[in-house]
């Protein structure tokens, strides 16, 4: 199986990140880091009008939303993809991503993931995202328009060229939301049906103040499957 993992680090040395890191590198398959710096630059702006910027806005109402930090986010993403795409598979794991099964089967369960990705034409398939809209149901996979969360994404090589493409050529958005746009409504997005990564809990670089922690799982059948998240702010 010709797949690698790229690891989204900010701060290496601190607990949370050397616990996601301890997590991924146990995995049987190649793994590099990416480390980057928190984006503190001037964020350029948007040509054209997001599905989520009204998200995005009451989002910001709630809680101190930093658009430097999903700028950072979705340009961490971008630097993985431009720079380390050259196996069949690209698995993209940001620095709070934390193997939730035994190693070994993980990579044991890759296969049959990457079988209905490829008889569905699946360009994204977010392993450890949760996801709303169901279109329809495979043995192993939900494909979906939306998806919230994007902390292990796995790349099908058919599609980099496109996946590149969109990323010269359109506007960035929270990644999430980009990959929605692009990929949802074309039937090319999908989510696992039974996580097997989950995020360490830690203070968010865009919800500022917060320290998010997943509590517990929620399904309904095509209707939605996803972790709700506890959200504490920070004294």
């Amino acid at each position: 199986m010709d797949i690698k993992i790229v690891h989204l680090l900010t701060h290496p040395t601190e607990y949370r990140e050397m616990k996601s890191i301890s997590s991924l590198s146990k995995l049987d398959i190649p793994y590099v880091q990416h480390i980057n710096k928190v984006f503190k630059g001037k964020v350029p702006k948007n040509s054209k009008k997001w599905s989520g910027d009204k998200k995005l806005k009451k989002n910001s109402e709630k809680y101190q939303y930093s658009e430097q930090g999903a700028y950072g986010c979705y340009s961490a993403h971008k630097k993985a993809i431009l720079n380390e795409f050259d196996t069949d598979y690209l698995m993209v794991c940001e620095c709070d991503c934390i193997i939730s099964v035994p190693p070994k089967q993980f990579v044991d369960i890759l296969p049959f993931y990457i079988k209905d990705m490829e008889e569905n034409n699946i360009a994204c398939l977010g392993i450890g995202s949760f996801c709303l809209d169901i279109t329809k149901e495979t043995e192993e996979l939900y494909i979906c328009e939306n998806i919230i969360c994007t902390q292990c994404m796995l790349y099908s090589s058919k599609h980099k060229e496109a996946i590149l493409e969109l990323f010269q050529n359109e506007d960035w958005c929270a990644y999430d939301f980009w990959i929605n746009k692009f990929f949802g409504k074309k039937n090319k997005l999908a989510v696992v049906k039974q996580r097997i990564t989950q995020q360490h809990t830690g203070q968010s670089l865009i919800d500022l103040g917060l320290t998010k922690r997943m509590s517990k799982r929620i399904d309904a059948h095509n209707s939605f499957c996803f972790y709700v998240w506890e959200s504490h702010k920070n004294s």
